[in-house]
């Protein structure tokens, strides 16, 4: 267990699959979003005062699905990893490690 704030280049190290993604940053309302990835899962996060914002982007995978035929797809929506990809919007800290696990979990999923 690895507790931490947000994710950064720093405490990402030492999981050889994470990336930083500078590609993937942007700025909505005037808030600058970063952006990571792990095994090729598209993150954002945004760390405002002591709160983190971070979203698995399952809707940033470059596939032949929209983001809107993965809401429609019922197995996908009613599946835990679905709704795990916000379990760390809009909270104080998270375990990094349980964070790769639950995107080990959604990459298996779509892509297997």
């Amino acid at each position: 267990m690895k507790i931490v704030k947000n994710l950064s280049v720093k405490n990402i190290r030492e999981f050889e699959d994470f990336i930083r993604r500078e590609d993937l940053d942007f700025i909505e309302n005037g808030k600058r979003y970063k952006g990571f990835s792990y095994k090729g899962m598209p993150i954002t996060t945004l760390r405002e005062d002591i709160i983190t914002y971070l979203c698995i982007r399952v809707d940033y995978l470059e596939n032949e699905f929209t983001y809107k035929e993965w809401m429609k797809y019922k197995e996908w929506m009613q599946s835990e990893e679905y709704k795990l990809c916000d379990k760390f919007n809009g909270v104080f800290e998270f375990d990094i490690d349980e964070l790769v696990e639950i995107i080990e979990n959604i990459v298996k999923k779509i892509y297997h």
